[in-house]
C-alpha cells in the first residue's frame, strides 16, 4: 500500500511517498492508486491525481470537548497551490495543510468546518462543510476546593467572624492566622476571631481534610485591624440655682460644661422653657410658689445628647411682713426704714447683717439713727416678726450703702 502526503507551496507542487523512494508522476499507477486511509481511524490526506476536476472532500471528528482537540482531515482532487481551513467561516492560522487539528477548544456550542483551496489555475475550490460538537468537558474527581470570606477590615478589641464553603464535603479543619492554628476553630466552615488583641495586617486562611484524607488549604485573606479609636471625655453640664426663691420674685441658674456645645435649653419640671435656647444662664421672674426640679439639656459638637444634673428650687409664699429703706445714705444722714405686715403681729424686731438691734421692737418704723456713725459700707437689713400663735416670719432684704460724706 501507498500512502501519499503533500507538500505545497505557493506556485510549485511537491510529492512525497511514504514507501517509494521516488515520486511518481499524476498519471503513473502509483498516483492513481486508491489508497484505503479515508477510511482509516488516523487521518491523512490523500491526492488522486488522476480525475480532470479539482476537488475538496473534509471529514472532522462529530464530537471534542472545551479544552480538548479534533483533527480533520481531507481527500484533495487536483493540484493546489494553497489551503485554507475555516471554523464558522473565520479562517484559522497556520492552517496551509491538508489536516488540520483544533486545539484547546475554547467553548462548547456546535462548530462549521471547511477547507478551501485555490488551484494552480486559481481557481477557489470549497470543501464540504462539517458539524463539530463542542460540549464541557465532564468534571473528574478533583480535590475539595476550599473558599473562605473575611472582613477586610477590623478594630482592636472587636471581633471578626469568617465562613467557608466547600465544592466537596470535608471531614474536619481548623482555621489559621498568621500561619497559627487557632485555638477552638474547628469549625471548617466558621470562625469568629475574637477580641482582636492587637493593630497590624493578619493573613486568615482555613486547612482542612478530605474524607479520603487529601490535605486542603483555602485562599488566604488579608485582614487589615485598626487602633481602637480614643474615647473623649463623656459630656458633663452642671447647672447651681438659687435654693429659695420668695414667690414673686426672681432667681438665675447658671450652667458649667465640660464639653463645646452645640445648643443648650432648660426645663423646668422637664417641660421646656420658650426663650431659653442656646442660653447657659437663665433667669426666672415672677414664680408662684412651689417646688420646681430645673434642668438643662444640650448638644454636644459631636452630636450626643447630654442632661445636666437637676436642681430642686422652693419658692416660698411672700412673707407677711415687708419693709422699704432708703438704699443709701451719707455718713451722718438719717434713713428711714419702715414695714407693713398683712397679718396682726405679736412682736419682733429688725436686724442688720442679721445682727439683732436692740431697742428695734418699733415693727413699722426704724430710723437710720443706728447708721448715723456706721463705717462706710453695705448694710443688709430686715424684720423679724411673729404672730400670735408663735410662727416666726422674715421679712424682705433691703442692702442699704453707706457713703462717705
Amino acid at each position: 500500500m501507498i500512502q501519499w502526503k503533500t507538500l505545497l507551496t505557493v506556485g510549485s507542487i511537491f510529492c512525497l511517498a511514504t514507501v517509494l523512494s521516488a515520486c511518481a508522476e499524476p498519471n503513473s499507477e502509483v498516483a492513481n492508486s486508491k489508497s484505503s486511509a479515508s477510511s482509516s481511524s488516523t487521518p491523512s490526506a490523500l491526492i488522486n491525481g488522476g480525475g480532470p476536476a479539482a476537488g475538496l472532500v473534509i471529514n472532522c471528528p462529530p464530537t471534542a470537548t472545551v479544552g480538548g482537540t479534533a483533527t480533520c482531515a481531507s481527500i484533495i482532487s487536483g493540484t493546489f497551490s494553497s489551503l485554507s481551513w475555516t471554523v464558522n467561516a473565520t479562517s484559522q492560522a497556520n492552517s496551509n495543510s491538508p489536516t488540520y487539528t483544533w486545539t484547546s477548544i475554547a467553548s462548547a456550542g456546535t462548530y462549521r468546518i471547511q477547507l478551501t483551496g485555490f488551484t494552480t489555475t486559481g481557481a477557489l475550490i470549497s470543501s464540504n462543510t462539517f458539524d463539530v460538537v463542542v460540549s464541557v468537558a465532564p468534571v473528574t474527581n478533583a480535590n475539595p476546593v476550599l473558599t473562605i470570606a473575611c472582613p477586610l477590615t477590623a478594630t482592636v478589641g472587636m471581633n471578626a467572624t469568617c465562613t467557608a464553603s466547600s465544592s466537596a464535603p470535608l471531614a474536619s479543619g481548623y482555621w489559621t492566622v498568621n500561619g497559627t492554628k487557632q485555638a477552638g476553630s474547628d469549625d471548617v466552615y466558621s470562625y469568629t476571631w475574637m477580641n482582636i488583641a492587637s493593630a497590624g495586617t493578619f493573613k486568615i486562611q482555613g486547612v482542612a481534610l478530605s474524607p479520603t484524607g487529601v490535605l486542603v488549604k483555602s485562599n488566604e485573606i488579608s485582614v487589615v485591624v485598626s487602633p481602637a479609636p480614643l474615647t473623649p471625655a463623656a459630656a458633663k453640664i452642671t447647672i447651681v440655682c438659687p435654693a429659695n426663691i420668695v414667690a414673686g420674685g426672681s432667681g438665675t441658674c447658671g450652667s458649667v460644661s465640660t464639653a463645646s456645645l452645640g445648643s443648650i435649653y432648660w426645663t423646668v419640671d422637664g417641660i421646656k422653657q420658650p426663650g431659653t435656647d442656646g442660653m447657659t444662664m437663665v433667669t426666672w421672674t415672677n414664680i408662684p410658689a412651689g417646688t420646681y426640679k430645673v434642668q438643662a439639656i444640650a448638644l454636644t459638637a459631636a452630636g450626643v445628647v447630654v442632661k445636666s444634673n437637676e436642681f430642686s428650687v422652693v419658692v416660698t409664699p411672700p412673707p407677711p411682713v415687708s419693709i422699704v429703706c432708703l438704699q443709701t445714705v451719707h455718713v451722718g444722714e438719717i434713713a428711714t426704714c419702715t414695714g407693713t405686715a398683712t397679718i396682726p403681729l405679736a412682736s419682733g424686731y429688725w436686724t442688720i447683717d442679721g445682727v439683732k438691734v436692740e431697742g428695734s421692737e418699733n415693727l413699722v418704723t426704724l430710723t437710720s439713727a443706728i447708721l448715723t456713725d456706721a463705717n462706710i459700707g453695705d448694710y443688709s437689713l430686715q424684720v423679724v416678726v411673729f404672730d400670735a400663735n408663735g410662727t416666726r416670719y422674715l421679712s424682705n432684704t433691703v442692702t442699704v450703702r453707706v457713703l462717705a460724706r
